[in-house]
C-alpha cells in the first residue's frame, strides 16, 4: 500500500467517516448548549523556601519534595472541611447562597433529622469553624453535615474538583485556583484554602518556633557570660604582672573555693528545677499545641453527643464545661503549674541555672589554669606576658563565637516576625469580572475531532488487516499470467446481454465495465483459438456475470457464441435462460450427419440471435462422472464449424476437480479472481497446476474492482 492508495480508499469511504462525525457534533452541541459559564480567581502562597535562610539550608535542597508537601495539605480533609464547614454556613444562614439545591425534598429532610434541626446545625457549623475538626462519619451529626456537602457540592471530593493547586516552578509561590459558575464563590473558596492552611500551620508550629527562639537567646547568654570572665581574667592577669605573686595565688585560690561553692549550689538548684519539671510533666501539667488540639476535639466529641442527645444531659454540660475551663488555662499559660510556680517560670529557671553552671565551670576552670600558671611558671617578665597572650586568644576565640551566635539569633528573630512562620499570603483572590473562555467549541471540536480521527485509524486499520486482493498491481505480482482485465465494481440493472446493444446511458462504472469486457474480446479473438474455460478457484468470483458479458461482447462483433453450463453445483446459467439438464444426457456421434441439428434441438435462446446455451442438472458430481463418452465437447473438437466460440462456464477448483476434469476438451483457460477475495495459497497451487499443463493459459481477469484500488 502506498500514500497515493490510501488517500484514494479513504475518499471512497469519506460518507462513512463524515456521516458519523457530523452526528457525533450535532449530539456535542446538543449536550453542551446549556453549559454555564465557569469563572476562575486564584490566591498565590510564599513559602519562604527558596530565601537564603541559614538555619534551612539542607531542607532547600529538596525544594521539590517540600512544595509538594505543602500542597498535599492544601488538598487534605483538614483544610478542606474547614472550607466546607464555611461554604456550608453561607449557604444555609444568607439569603443569597452560592449553590441552589435541586432535591429541596433531601435538603429539608437532612435538616429536619439534625438534632436541633436548623438552629442546632448552624450553632455545630459555627462551632466546628476554625477547629481544624474533621468529619468523623461514625458520628450521625458529621455523617448528616457530609450529606449536606455532597448535596451543595462543598464536600471535599466535590471541591478537588474544582480546584487547581500547583507549584510555580522556579519561583518560591504556591497558586491555588478555584473555578466554578460564581465568580464570588470562586474567590470564597480559594482565600479561603489559603486561610484555613496559614490558620493551620500557625496553629502546630507556633509554640514550636517560640521555643527555638527562646534556646537561641540563652545560647548567646552563655557566650557573652563566657567573654566577660575571659576578659576579666585578662584583666587580673595584667595586676598580676605588677602584683606580689604569693598574694596572686592567695587571692586565685580564695575565687577558686568561691566559684566551686556556687557552682555546688547551682547543681543543687538545677537538680530540684529538672525534679519539680518532671513532676508536672507526669501529672499532665505540660500543655503544648497537641495537648491543646486533643481538648479540642473531646470538646467537639461530647458537645456533638450533648446535640445528639437532645441537648439535655446536664453531666455531659458540666463536662464540657470542665474541659473549656481546662483549655482557657492551658491557652493562657501554655504550661502546667507545678508547685505553684508556672511552668514557664521553672523552664526560664532551668535555662538560667544552667547557664551559671556552664559559666561557673569554665571560670573553675580558668583559675585553676592560672594558679598551675602561677606556681610552676617562671617570674620573669617573659613567663608573665606569656601566660598574657594565652588569655588573650582564648578572648579572641570566645568573642567571634559570640558574634557568630549573636547573628543568627537577630536572624532568627527576623524570620519568626510572621506566627506560621515563612508561609504567607501574597495574593488574595478577587472575584473575576469577565468568565473564562467558553469550553463549548473545545468540546465540540475535540469530539468532531476524536470521532472523525479515529474513524480514519479504523478503516485504515481494517484495510491494513483486509487480506483481499483489492488491486491489479497485488494479483500481477502474485501469479505469472498476465493481468487481462481490470473489471470495475458496479451495479448492472439490466439483463447483461442487452448491455452491449443499448443506446441508454449508462453510469460511469458500468460504461468502464463494457469498455474492459471489450478489451478482453479483443485478446480472444487475437488467439485463434476457439473453445473457453473461464475458470477459478473460489466461488462468487464473477465467471458467470464473465462468460455473459463475453458473449454479449462477441455478438456484437456478429459472432456466433455458444454457451455451455458444466456448473453442477450452481447452474445459474442453466436457470436463468430455463436450460434443462441436457450436457450429462446428451451423447453425440462423431458419424452422424445429423449431429448438429440433434444439438440444437437442446439449445435454448438467450435472447441474442448470436448466442445459445446447453444447459445442465443441478447436483454434486463433475463432468467425468455424469458425461457419456460420446458427449458434446468430442464432438465440437473435431467437427463443430456453427459456432465461432465456444465459453464453458464451470464450478470453482474449490467446489471439486470440475475444471481440471475439462482441461482436456478445451483449447485455453481464462482465470477469474474477485478483488474483495483473498490470494490464497490454495489460489498460487492452482495457478502452478495450469503453468503445467499442456492447455494454454489466455491469462486473468481481476474482477470486481473499486476505482480508488486501481494504479494510476
Amino acid at each position: 500500500m502506498n500514500i497515493s492508495y490510501l488517500i484514494r480508499y479513504l475518499w471512497e469511504k469519506k460518507w462513512l467517516i463524515l456521516i458519523p462525525t457530523l452526528l457525533v457534533l450535532v449530539l456535542a452541541w446538543f449536550f453542551t448548549r446549556n453549559l454555564a459559564r465557569e469563572y476562575t480567581s486564584a490566591a498565590v502562597l510564599s513559602t519562604g523556601y527558596m530565601d537564603n535562610n541559614p538555619f534551612e539550608d539542607s531542607r532547600n535542597l529538596n525544594s521539590k519534595l517540600l512544595f509538594n508537601n505543602v500542597i498535599q495539605t492544601l488538598k487534605s480533609d483538614q483544610v478542606l472541611d474547614q472550607v466546607s464547614y464555611e461554604l456550608l454556613y453561607h449557604d444555609l444562614s444568607g439569603s443569597t447562597p452560592f449553590q441552589k439545591v435541586k432535591d429541596q425534598s433531601a435538603l429539608q429532610e437532612i435538616i429536619n433529622k439534625y438534632p436541633g434541626k436548623k438552629p442546632g446545625l448552624l450553632e455545630s457549623l459555627t462551632h466546628k469553624i476554625d477547629s481544624f475538626y474533621v468529619l468523623d462519619l461514625a458520628i450521625n451529626a458529621d455523617r448528616k453535615i457530609r450529606e449536606l456537602s455532597d448535596l451543595y457540592q462543598y464536600s471535599p471530593e466535590a471541591l478537588m474538583e474544582n480546584i487547581q493547586i500547583d507549584w510555580i516552578e522556579g519561583s518560591d509561590f504556591i497558586r491555588v485556583e478555584s473555578t466554578t459558575s460564581d465568580p464570588n464563590l470562586s474567590a470564597l473558596i480559594s482565600n479561603e484554602i489559603c486561610g484555613r492552611f496559614l490558620a493551620l500551620y500557625q496553629n502546630k508550629q507556633g509554640l514550636s518556633s517560640s521555643a527555638s527562639i527562646e534556646t537561641l537567646k540563652n545560647l548567646v547568654d552563655t557566650k557573652k557570660n563566657i567573654l566577660d570572665n575571659k576578659l576579666k581574667l585578662l584583666q587580673d592577669q595584667n595586676t598580676l604582672a605588677d602584683a606580689n605573686p604569693d598574694q596572686m595565688l592567695s587571692s586565685l585560690r580564695s575565687q577558686l573555693v568561691q566559684q566551686k561553692s556556687d557552682l555546688i549550689g547551682a547543681n543543687a538548684a538545677l537538680l530540684n528545677v529538672t525534679k519539680l519539671i518532671d513532676e508536672a510533666g507526669r501529672k499532665g501539667g505540660l500543655a503544648d499545641n497537641e495537648d491543646i488540639i486533643a481538648l479540642r476535639n473531646n470538646i467537639d466529641q461530647l458537645y456533638a453527643k450533648y446535640v445528639d442527645g437532645g441537648s439535655n444531659d446536664q453531666n455531659l454540660l458540666d463536662q464540657i464545661a470542665k474541659l473549656r475551663a481546662e483549655l482557657q488555662q492551658k491557652l493562657s499559660t501554655l504550661t502546667g503549674a507545678a508547685g505553684g510556680t508556672s511552668m514557664g517560670d521553672l523552664q526560664k529557671q532551668k535555662a538560667d541555672l544552667e547557664i551559671k553552671v556552664s559559666v561557673a565551670t569554665q571560670t573553675i576552670n580558668g583559675l585553676e589554669n592560672n594558679i598551675r600558671s602561677l606556681e610552676h611558671a617562671a617570674q620573669s617578665s617573659a613567663a608573665q606576658q606569656g601566660v598574657i597572650q594565652g588569655i588573650q586568644s582564648e578572648i579572641d576565640v570566645a568573642r567571634q563565637q559570640y558574634i557568630q551566635t549573636n547573628n543568627v539569633y537577630n536572624e532568627a528573630l527576623n524570620r519568626n516576625r510572621f506566627p506560621g512562620n515563612h508561609f504567607m499570603q501574597v495574593l488574595h483572590a478577587s472575584p473575576p469580572i469577565h468568565p473564562n473562555p467558553s469550553k463549548k467549541i473545545s468540546i465540540i471540536s475535540f469530539a468532531g475531532m476524536g470521532i472523525f480521527f479515529a474513524l480514519i485509524f479504523l478503516s485504515l486499520f481494517l484495510e491494513f488487516i483486509d487480506p483481499s486482493i483489492k488491486t491489479p498491481a497485488y494479483l500481477r505480482a502474485s501469479q505469472p499470467f498476465p493481468l487481462l482485465a481490470n473489471l470495475r465494481h458496479t451495479r448492472i440493472d439490466q439483463p447483461i446481454l442487452e448491455l452491449f446493444h443499448t443506446d441508454k446511458s449508462l453510469s460511469p462504472t458500468t460504461d468502464k465495465f463494457r469498455d474492459q469486457i471489450k478489451q478482453l474480446r479483443f485478446e480472444l479473438e487475437h488467439t485463434e483459438k476457439k473453445i473457453f474455460l473461464i475458470t477459478g478457484y473460489h466461488p462468487s468470483s464473477g465467471k458467470t456475470t464473465l462468460v455473459e458479458s463475453l458473449a454479449g461482447s462477441l455478438s456484437l462483433n456478429n459472432r456466433t457464441v455458444l454457451l455451455i453450463d458444466t456448473n453442477f453445483h450452481n447452474n445459474t446459467l442453466s436457470q436463468k435462460y430455463g436450460a434443462g439438464p441436457v450436457l450429462e444426457k446428451l451423447e453425440i456421434d462423431s458419424a452422424d450427419a445429423l449431429a448438429l441439428q440433434k444439438i440444437r434441438k437442446n439449445l435454448v435462446s438467450t435472447g441474442d440471435r448470436n448466442i445459445e446455451l446447453l444447459g445442465c442438472g443441478n447436483g454434486d458430481y463433475t463432468p467425468e462422472e455424469v458425461l457419456p463418452q460420446k458427449n458434446i465437447f468430442t464432438w465440437l473438437q473435431k467437427y463443430d464449424t456453427a459456432y465461432d466460440y465456444v465459453l464453458i462456464d464451470s464450478a470453482s477448483v474449490s467446489e471439486g476437480p470440475d475444471s481440471k476434469e475439462l482441461l482436456k476438451y478445451i483449447d485455453a483457460t481464462l482465470v477469474v479472481f474477485a478483488a474483495d477475495q483473498p490470494f490464497t495459497e490454495e489460489d498460487k497451487k492452482f495457478i502452478e497446476f495450469l503453468k503445467n499443463t499442456e492447455v494454454a493459459t489466455l491469462g486473468v481477469v481481476l474482477n470486481k474492482v473499486h476505482n480508488y484500488c486501481l494504479d494510476t
